[in-house]
């Protein structure tokens, strides 16, 4: 026979090889997508080449978030039996992309050489090479999107199956990260327990497949492949803080379960975790990713404590509250690019509430200038009218809608809960308008047009300003960005992502005492709700995207048109962009076009 094409070993649907050493691919799976933006989970994703003279490259991703705010960084390894799958595929960049958003983290997914042609340990090799080029950004580098926006004291090592067994063995060597994933791992053992699964025929099938993927081996209990054999490295030498084990139940789940067993009784104690998806198969969530176990998998690996709003807080059952974005501050003065100059002032010395002031360039020619009253976003946690984002939107709003600004420095929840933000407020719009009969501000009281003062906010914000103009000081306009409303009643068009789950959750941690999401506070069509009738301005407008809470405020705007506000209420709608888009792409069109719009509502007179 033709020993090209004697079959040796067959092991359906994966591989073929054959005597003459010629082997196959089996599986046609596996189709290749490109990189670019998905417009599902507004994350986009681009390919780099690591090492140009071994092929090993990467596919990043980054979440649609503000740039202030430094992210977790994931490393990620596909699975396949080290023989198929890439990181370039259709299942494995669907799953890249709703793990980028939902953990509001950079992912980094690992294209490594596939065995056979390349045997192990090349799979680790390339893994590691590309795990020690992401954390070596933490001292400046090539990739933009990691030096800008990478968490270095925040990396995570994931891999399913296959890229379960890399990320173990990689993580003994030299390099230390934050967390360890394993997801359905690929290890192996001669020892069989009574519930291990029996089907000899796939079982022996796997065996034989790892004598072809690591020749040289000294079988299924080679310490690649069984963590736990004789003269394998001790799991107290993971060079990581914590571990999460993933568990299924196809053919590989016992081993996972005695792994994660091992790492109970060798120490790692309240640092290692377990998720079990009882029914469920091998790879289950890149197949199902909608079914129910496939989001709970998922909010187990972006959800890690309590509470944890992703990428903004955690909440420990002690009541303890440690915030987990990091705001960068900067410092009032001139803004060479606008020409606007802003300063601090304090409204409240006994409670620390203040506001920093922006005034634009003034001429001999200018009439009195129309007065903003902002309050940023930040799910009412995070967040400082001082932060880089914030700072800069007002430097370009009061240059180019020539008004003077205040952007308001509100006290944060839990340790300031609702009303307090409301309050504080309220308390510096009515300093602001006091200064109409004379006041300490000369920026005000010498530019300021006290007829034509407009109330906006940003997210938790704008649910801020909505509550305060439905108290008692009247101003011109309020503008609603992207406004945080939430409701227990879903619409049939809404999403039930993880971002508007922890947005529900966190509710009741920042206004305790509610009645629940049907709040007033939190649902302006809530049953008892002010009628938006009782608004203390003359117009309104609405600024939504399409993010996770875009119907809620279509909903509002909606309800000021049937409560018969009319053509005193604007709605703006930036088809394709992300929550607080014009905070993170300033220069885009969407951007440019909001702030044409905002420019056209302060100045309608």
């Amino acid at each position: 026979m033709n020993p090209d094409k004697e079959v040796e070993f067959d092991f359906p649907p994966v591989i073929r090889f054959y005597k003459s050493g010629r082997f196959e691919r089996l599986s046609e799976l596996f189709v290749d997508v490109p990189a670019g933006f998905d417009s599902e989970t507004e994350v986009s994703s681009k390919d780099v080449i690591i090492n140009p003279s071994t092929g090993v490259s990467a596919r990043i991703y980054l979440p649609n978030i503000l740039q202030s705010r430094k992210l977790p960084i994931i490393v990620y390894c596909h699975g396949g039996a080290f023989v198929e799958g890439s990181a370039f595929d259709s299942f494995n960049h669907s799953f890249m992309n709703r793990l980028s958003a939902q953990a509001s983290a950079i992912a980094v997914s690992v294209e490594y050489r596939l065995a056979p042609e390349n045997p192990i340990p090349i799979p680790y090799d390339d893994s590691f090479e590309v795990l020690n080029w992401v954390v070596s950004h933490a001292q400046g580098g090539p990739e933009p999107w990691l030096v800008n926006n990478g968490n270095f004291d925040n990396v995570f090592l994931v891999g399913f199956s296959a890229g379960a067994n890399i990320v173990h063995n990689i993580a003994l060597r030299d390099v230390h990260f934050k967390g360890l994933v394993v997801m359905h791992p690929f290890f192996l053992a001669s020892e069989k327990l009574p519930s291990e699964p029996t089907d000899p025929k796939l079982r022996d099938g796997i065996e034989r497949l790892w004598s072809y993927i690591c020749p040289g081996t000294s079988g299924i209990d080679d310490p690649a492949i069984n963590p736990l054999a004789e003269g394998a490295p001790d799991l107290k030498g993971l060079n990581c803080e914590r571990v999460m084990v993933c568990s299924d139940e196809g053919e590989l789940k016992v081993r996972g379960d005695v792994y994660y067993e091992h790492l109970v009784k060798c120490g790692w104690g309240e640092n290692v975790e377990f998720v079990e998806s009882q029914g469920e198969q091998h790879g289950f969530f890149l197949e199902k990713p909608d079914c129910e176990k496939a989001q709970e998998m998922m909010s187990r690996l972006t959800v890690k404590s309590r509470l944890s709003s992703p990428g903004v807080i955690r909440i420990y059952k002690s009541g303890g509250a440690v915030r987990l974005s990091e705001t960068t501050l900067v410092s009032p003065g001139i803004d060479t690019e606008t020409g606007v100059t802003s300063k601090d002032v304090k409204i409240n010395p006994s409670t620390g509430v203040s506001a920093r002031i922006y005034l634009p360039e003034i001429s001999c020619q200018d009439k009195k200038l129309p007065i903003i009253v902002y309050c940023h976003g930040g799910s009412f946690v995070s967040g400082s009218a001082f932060d880089s984002p914030d700072h800069a939107f007002m430097n370009r709003l009061a240059s180019q809608a020539r008004a003077i600004a205040v952007s308001v420095e509100y006290r944060l929840a839990p340790e300031n809960p609702i009303t307090i933000q409301y309050d504080d407020t309220l308390e510096v719009l009515k300093w602001v308008v006091s200064h109409a009969d004379c006041g300490l501000e000369p920026w005000l009281t010498n530019y300021g047009d006290f007829s034509s003062v407009f109330v906006m906010g940003f997210s938790s914000g704008g649910n801020v300003v909505h509550n305060v103009a439905l108290r008692d000081v009247r101003f011109e306009g309020l503008v609603l960005i992207h406004p945080y409303f939430i409701t227990s009643k879903k619409l049939p068009s809404e999403p039930t992502d993880v971002t508007r789950a922890k947005l529900e959750e966190i509710w009741w941690y920042i206004c305790p005492g509610t009645s629940g999401l049907d709040d007033p506070r939190a649902n302006p069509e809530a049953d008892g709700a002010p009628s938006l009738k009782e608004l203390n301005c003359d117009r309104v407008m609405v600024c939504l995207a399409e993010d996770h809470l875009m119907l809620r405020g279509k909903v509002y705007y909606e309800a000021l048109e049937a409560n018969r506000w009319g053509e005193n209420a604007e709605l703006l709608e930036s088809t394709g962009q992300g929550h607080g888009f014009f905070l993170e792409n300033p220069d885009s069109e969407a951007a440019h076009e909001m702030m044409r719009r905002l420019i056209a509502f302060i100045n309608r007179g």
